[in-house]
């Protein structure tokens, strides 16, 4: 993937990276938080019919709640796929460059403060699981940064999420369909831009741990 994200070797990591692996030819990535030990902790679907879902199901080691955090094996969470490392602190033209679920212009807390909410919520649970409102990559940006969306019709800041949701609003809204072909990809190339942006900062902000239950009862 080179640009678009960081492959990384198992003796890399470091206690409390938001780590990820792809899954189905790199059409999605599923996230969680390493701990140490060759374990992840991340945030999964309960067993049952979905329409899709960023995680396989494990036999949970620790769960909360029928959607778990659970915490597994560093094998259980790659499933044979390749590791690679959520990056933070990204500069915006390298946000909007990225692949949507691999970056964060948001800047992460110590290691000390990650572990600490990975701690919380392996006991407290992250709310009820939904692919586009609370899903496992909003779980590990969650733990990095204590950052949520609180207002507005979703909750979650998934990277992933708001990537989709961008390309399908510049189609959708863009008036191009009789503009020259270069003036139309440039409009296109602006709008998704501006949309990536806006998507990212717009209602975030930082939620105590200790507050998590009111905020995440509410994401669907």
């Amino acid at each position: 993937m080179g640009l678009l994200s960081k492959k990384i070797r198992r003796d890399q990591l470091n206690l409390g990276d938001h780590i990820y692996t792809w899954r189905l030819g790199y059409s999605y990535s599923h996230h969680g938080i390493y701990v140490g030990d060759e374990k992840v902790v991340h945030f999964t679907r309960a067993p049952g019919p979905i329409i899709f879902s960023s995680s396989n199901e494990y036999p949970p080691s620790h769960h909360s709640g029928d959607d778990r955090v659970e915490c597994c094996s560093i094998e259980e969470f790659l499933c044979d796929g390749d590791l690679y490392l959520y990056e933070y602190g990204v500069m915006t033209p390298l946000f909007i460059i990225k692949r949507g679920g691999s970056c964060t212009p948001f800047t992460s807390d110590p290691p000390k403060d990650v572990l600490h909410r990975v701690s919380i919520l392996l006991v407290k649970g992250f709310g009820e699981y939904h692919l586009l409102k609370n899903n496992c990559e909003d779980f590990a940006i969650y733990c990095k940064t204590s950052f949520l969306r609180v207002d507005g019709p979703y909750r979650g800041i998934s990277g992933q999420i708001q990537f989709l949701v961008a390309i399908i609003n510049v189609f959708i809204f863009s008036p191009v369909g009789s503009l020259p072909s270069t003036l139309a990809l440039v409009i296109h190339g602006v709008l998704y831009c501006g949309l990536r942006l806006m998507f990212n900062k717009e209602d975030v902000k930082r939620v105590a741990s200790r507050t998590m239950m009111f905020y995440s009862s509410d994401v669907l």
